[in-house]
């Protein structure tokens, strides 16, 4: 299978593919770390309005 590159020459990305799409997995099963992180951030934020 060849692979094409994401960037080309020119520093354009190509438009994904079907076949790219295929091969994407989610967040939570790439890099559950991260993923834990960031879910456990969601909803911490300071909302408090400073004057």
């Amino acid at each position: 299978m060849n692979k094409k590159p994401l960037i080309d020459k020119g520093r354009e990305v190509r438009e994904l593919t079907a076949e790219d799409l295929k091969k994407f997995k989610p967040l939570s099963e790439n890099n559950p770390a991260l993923y834990a992180k960031i879910k456990k951030g969601v909803g911490e934020r300071n909302t408090e309005i400073t004057n």
